[in-house]
């Protein structure tokens, strides 16, 4: 196996044209602020989410795969273990938002009369408490994924790396649904979801897979090192088609049996999202996430197509954001859909994170054994 090699990331049109979105995304942010302090509050508190997001999702896929011993994925290392640079910025800035602006939760603000039904939320949905679990969630996760990242290079699936790959996988999936249910949910504290924990790693792992598939389409801009093969972006396409079906099961699964039951303190949420113009953003979310990944990756070629790959991807990455749009922004009260600086500050945070990875490409370093090693295998196909 050939010595593993850094690969420099020099500035090129992708660097500057994300840059410059990012400036603009926080000047939108900035304006956003000072015109709709809440609102853009709670929109930092999405983009904040977001980033948080991608970066256990990139720590999730080098966890399976450690734990697997899968080895198609040998010489791509480096695009999960970026996606986990951003983690601790974005989570210093997820807890200062929580810390800031708690009133950004109704439960705060307005707790209510004390009865039966709402007794344990009540209890659970204390300040101190509810910050002391974000501390952790997120102390969790920052030191689990930097460990992961740390020991993926031990390879073999018994060492020391799978070993804090079965940790990480252990933590996420204690501490992941209950995080989706702090700082998600409760933000229509009378709503609730048995399923939504399940749906909130799916939707996770798709957004931060849809980011990796275009990360390593854009690595041939990038650097000179080591490129995805064909058989390395068909194993990329299958599991985006696989995520993407596995999140739409998912979302129909809550929907209809939430519309099937009719119990008010779960129909409100939808109703809300139905109307008052957030009907067609409601809509777009499945469209994007499922529909069009589904269609353009269904052939086998497609998913090794890099065109077809990156307009899948960039579906994908674009439903993800829309749902959380959609599950955050309308609990505001009165609120509408469309203000233009929600639009540029969340193009900015996904061009911020971009940027961060990309940087962080040129500073890890890949296992530059050849792909004959591996045989392409792990997910790939028997026939190409």
């Amino acid at each position: 196996m050939a010595a593993s090699r850094a690969a420099a990331v020099a500035p090129g049109p992708v660097q500057r044209g994300l840059q410059g979105l990012a400036v603009v995304g926080v000047v939108a942010l900035g304006y956003g602020l000072y015109a709709e302090s809440d609102r853009a509050w709670l929109v930092l508190l999405l983009c904040a989410y977001l980033l948080v997001e991608f970066g256990i999702a990139g720590a999730f896929f080098l966890a399976t795969h450690e734990v697997a011993g899968a080895t198609w994925h040998a010489t791509l290392r480096r695009i999960p273990a970026a996606l986990v640079a951003a983690l601790p910025f974005a989570a210093v800035v997820l807890l200062l938002v929580l810390v800031v602006r708690p009133g950004l939760y109704p439960w705060y603000t307005d707790p209510g009369e004390p009865t039966a039904a709402l007794a344990f939320k009540q209890a659970w949905l204390t300040r101190p408490f509810f910050l002391l679990r974000s501390v952790v969630y997120l102390a969790v996760w920052v030191v689990l994924t930097r460990a992961v990242v740390r020991t993926a290079a031990a390879r073999g699936g018994r060492g020391p790396g799978a070993r804090w790959a079965i940790a990480f996988l252990v933590g996420l999936g204690l501490t992941l649904p209950a995080a989706s249910f702090d700082w998600v949910m409760s933000l229509d504290p009378h709503w609730y979801s048995t399923i939504y924990g399940f749906y909130e790693f799916a939707s996770m792992f798709l957004g931060g897979l849809a980011m990796m598939v275009l990360l390593a389409l854009a690595l041939p801009r990038l650097t000179s090192a080591v490129r995805p093969t064909a058989a390395q972006l068909h194993d990329f396409g299958k599991l985006l088609f696989g995520f993407a079906t596995f999140w739409a099961y998912l979302w129909f699964s809550q929907y209809m049996l939430i519309w099937y039951t009719n119990i008010p303190e779960e129909t409100a949420y939808f109703t809300h999202r139905l109307s008052e113009g957030w009907t067609p953003l409601f809509v777009l979310t499945p469209l994007c996430c499922w529909l069009v990944p589904f269609v353009l990756l269904l052939p086998a070629w497609a998913k090794q197509h890099r065109g077809v790959l990156a307009v899948a991807a960039g579906s994908a990455l674009l439903g993800r954001v829309l749902d959380l749009y959609v599950a955050m922004v309308p609990a505001l009260p009165g609120a509408h859909p469309g203000r233009p600086f929600e639009v540029l500050a969340l193009a900015g945070a996904v061009a911020l994170f971009g940027l961060v990875a990309i940087g962080a490409l040129g500073r890890t370093r890949d296992d530059e054994g050849s792909m004959a090693e591996s045989g392409g295998a792990g997910l790939a196909p028997s026939t190409r």
